[in-house]
């Protein structure tokens, strides 16, 4: 039980200003709660004097090649300056710069730190490597410390603009 107490009570998350942040759900005309569509945020972030940012996530499903067989991973697909507003610095290496968050940047992958160590040895030369996916390539720019977790079930992140053109709903 201290464990789990000291992981969720004692132990500070991994951000800073772990207080300012929060999650935006719709509701819908029945009551119910609903994620909000990435056009929905994107038009709220622009008129949305009170935040400092907002950032959008997408899950997926991906598989990774690995020797042994495709290894099938959550991806977390994340719009432009989504670290950047969380404020957590990588572990190794660095996150995404602006030229990579568009349609027609190079693909890249930052990694979480359980991924980077139970798929690659804890290999600090990992940085710089191209891995791939069955949607395609990517090159390793960073890996997250162990106490990132945003979103919780992300084994890896990558730029919502890797996916915004095969899928429809995505896009305004």
């Amino acid at each position: 039980i201290f464990s789990v107490v000291d992981h969720v009570l004692i132990r500070p998350l991994g951000y800073p200003h772990e207080d300012r942040l929060v999650y935006l759900l719709q509701h819908g005309k029945a009551g119910n709660q609903r994620l909000v569509s990435y056009p929905t945020l994107q038009d709220w972030a622009q008129s949305a004097p009170g935040f400092d940012g907002m950032s959008f996530v997408r899950g997926d499903r991906v598989r990774l090649a690995m020797p042994g067989g495709p290894e099938p991973l959550l991806a977390a697909f994340v719009s432009p300056g989504f670290f950047h507003l969380i404020g957590t610095p990588p572990e190794l290496g660095r996150t995404f710069v602006p030229e990579e968050e568009l349609s027609s940047g190079t693909s890249t992958v930052v990694l979480s730190h359980e991924l980077w160590v139970r798929l690659f040895a804890s290999d600090p030369k990992i940085i710089g490597r191209t891995v791939s996916f069955d949607s395609g390539t990517a090159v390793v720019i960073g890996v997250m410390p162990s106490n990132f977790a945003i979103p919780s079930f992300a084994d890896l992140w990558q730029p919502i603009s890797q996916i915004i053109d095969r899928e429809p709903v995505l896009k305004r």
